[in-house]
């Protein structure tokens, strides 16, 4: 007595099963294009959300760049104002 309670498929009906899932397999153009879709919408969910406080700090190095800056400038300015005094007295002093 068999154990089995359906019989075996016949061998073509083997084969087209196989066929099937074969040409089944490969993703059509459409497929692929969810599946960037998808991993897209799965990269954007996963990011990272900038609270207030982090914003702040970021606004906080900005400024601090920003007023760094400035006193660069400021310093180049007045160092080139100073040469520029210090060659004109230079020049209006008496030479020997």
């Amino acid at each position: 007595m068999s154990t089995t309670l359906h019989e075996r498929p016949s061998q073509q009906v083997a084969e087209q099963l196989l066929t099937s899932r074969e040409s089944a397999l490969r993703p059509t153009a459409l497929d692929r294009l969810a599946l960037r879709v998808g991993l897209l919408l799965v990269t954007y969910g996963r990011r990272r959300y900038a609270s207030p406080r982090d914003l702040a700090k970021v606004e906080r190095a900005q400024h601090r760049l920003a007023v760094a800056y400035n006193r660069q400038q400021r310093a180049e300015a007045r160092a080139e104002r100073e040469l520029s005094w210090a060659h004109q007295r230079w020049l209006q002093r008496p030479h020997v």
